[in-house]
């Protein structure tokens, strides 16, 4: 096995010839070494990582808890890159993965990859000669009392990591509060709006950002754009087989962010509260009767009607059934994976569901910023800490009135005259480009 990686955005560092770690991990680089060369246990790890280690007899890969990194191999290589990869061997195209992408967009549970040549290391799993293994369950962690204290530690220990940065705002509640830390930790921040005028959602975001830039005094470019989805054909073959998508920004943001040669913070993966959508509105109404089966297929209904926004009127139950019948297999096996993984979380059911969805999304949203070879990218809210904090907290202390209060308690515990509610006067909204 060979390990590989050309993207100048995602270097690992190599610990004598024979590790390579990208990220932080809470130990020692060369304590992790000697516990591999020992071929010890290393399930303890945590952090926002991915490390591979080869030598003469074994070798491992191994991602954190939502895959903040992704690993890719196959018979000769590993590489956090999957284009990186498909140039070092001959691959076929996988048609059931393209067929599952229709549902899913451009990233595709478990292990499976456009190539069939091509594996996927799973989030929370580690690789060993060929065959995978999971070594934490961060969604068994235990329900815990939310803390102010020691949720801004946290947010604050991340942060710091990156102190100059370029943060891609949408001008809702997860960047703002970025953009709120950043003033209130002195970091070198350039915020930059991608903006467009062509998505009647957007004026929700211009208004916001005039605000933060009238009372709070902030300076924040403007970066217009007029569409999301690929933005060239390696984008398409990587990401989507489609010319659009729903959700998934990240060509847009990786276009605009290649302005800059600093890192690129988000706020992807922030905490979920308990309102926005038709899937929490069902736990809402139907409480002890709602069932598993119900939230897999609102979760894989949800997919399909995101990602065909463009379809006119793609949230009926008539192009519900149509994707079912016409993808079926590839349906059964995006429903199984789903279920599985919702049944393995012994939790309270309703609290289960929420979870489940939870790291099901936030994981689908980190994949394109793993796989940019322009820009270099890092999400606070991904780190493991903080991640198992805002995932498992008690159902009350997300907000019922307040969308996403635990960032706005901490905001305006914290932040002093950095603290804003700008964020919290507008209804939350996704960033308002034209789709």
């Amino acid at each position: 096995m060979k390990f590989i990686n050309d993207n100048p955005n995602r270097k690992f560092r190599c610990i004598s010839d024979r590790l390579w770690i990208y990220g932080y991990l809470n130990i020692n680089d060369n304590i992790l070494l000697y516990i591999l060369d020992e071929n010890g246990d290393f399930s303890h790890i945590r952090g926002q990582f991915a490390f591979v280690y080869i030598n003469e007899d074994r070798w491992i890969g191994c991602v954190d808890h939502i895959a903040s990194t992704q690993l890719f191999y196959s018979k000769g290589f590993i590489s956090p890159s999957l284009r990186d990869v498909k140039k070092n061997c001959k691959v076929t195209i996988n048609e059931f993965t393209r067929n599952c992408r229709l549902i899913m967009g451009e990233y595709v549970p478990g292990t499976l990859t456009p190539y069939n040549e091509i594996t996927r290391l799973r989030q929370e799993c580690y690789v060993k000669n060929d065959t995978q293994w999971p070594y934490m369950d961060i969604c068994n962690e235990p329900t815990r009392k939310f803390d102010v204290d020691e949720a801004y530690e946290l947010i604050k220990i991340a942060s710091n990591r990156e102190p100059s940065h370029t943060l891609l705002m949408s001008g809702g509640k997860d960047s703002a509060f970025l953009g709120m830390l950043s003033k209130h930790l002195k970091h070198k921040c350039r915020m930059v709006h991608i903006a467009s005028m062509k998505n009647s959602k957007h004026s929700v975001d211009e208004a916001q950002c005039r605000l933060f830039k009238e009372e709070m005094k902030w300076r924040i470019l403007r970066y217009p754009v007029d569409h999301s989805g690929p933005q060239n054909a390696e984008d398409k073959e990587l990401y989507c087989r489609k010319d659009w998508w729903h959700d998934n920004t990240h060509p847009v943001k990786s276009l605009c962010g290649q302005n800059w040669n600093n890192i690129k913070v988000t706020g992807e993966v922030s905490v979920a509260d308990q309102q926005r959508s038709t899937y929490a509105s069902y736990l809402v109404n139907m409480g002890d009767k709602a069932t598993a089966h119900d939230v897999v297929m609102i979760h894989l209904r949800g997919c399909i009607t995101n990602n065909n926004k463009a379809i006119p009127f793609s949230a009926t139950d008539q192009i519900f059934a149509e994707f079912k019948k016409k993808y079926l297999e590839e349906f059964q096996y995006l429903y199984i994976h789903f279920l599985d993984k919702l049944n393995s979380i012994d939790k309270d059911p309703i609290y289960a569901y929420y979870i489940f969805r939870n790291q099901m999304v936030q994981t689908h949203r980190l994949y394109g910023q793993s796989q940019d070879p322009n820009c270099s990218w890092y999400a606070p809210f991904a780190d493991y800490d903080i991640y198992n904090l805002l995932l498992n907290i008690e159902w009350d202390a997300r907000g019922n009135k307040i969308q996403k209060k635990p960032l706005y308690d901490i905001a305006k515990a914290k932040f002093g005259e950095h603290f804003t509610d700008i964020p919290w006067r507008f209804p939350i909204m996704g960033m308002g480009i034209r789709t």
